[in-house]
């Protein structure tokens, strides 16, 4: 079963991170779109089917909340993402995920649980 999913991370690295990731680990995700912040979210949001948004927390301008407010009901599952720059390894990035539906996430992404 194919998953429409977006990307919305204000970070061009950690994007590409995540698609690296789900490419390897969940050929089942299919990424339609990636947004720097959340009014390009709701551009992609609304002109999308989607099943998943991949979404981080803090972005300049407005946070994940912030977009989840102005969408209201919404017909896919949210995972919360946000990248940790380790202290002493400027070039290591670690990705934490939660995820609403935390059965969904596992069925998907059992490689960050």
């Amino acid at each position: 079963m194919k998953l429409n999913a977006i990307i919305v991370e204000d970070e061009q690295t950690s994007r590409d991170i995540l698609k690296n990731y789900l490419k390897k680990y969940c050929p089942n995700v299919v990424v339609l779109g990636e947004a720097e912040n959340i009014d390009e979210a709701l551009v992609l949001i609304r002109n999308h089917e989607l099943d998943l948004v991949f979404l981080d927390v803090e972005m300049p301008y407005g946070n994940a909340f912030d977009l989840l407010d102005k969408l209201g009901d919404v017909n896919f599952e949210t995972v919360f993402c946000y990248f940790v720059r380790l202290k002493y390894r400027r070039c290591s990035l670690r990705l934490k995920i939660l995820a609403v539906n935390r059965l969904l996430a596992v069925k998907c992404l059992n490689i960050f649980l």
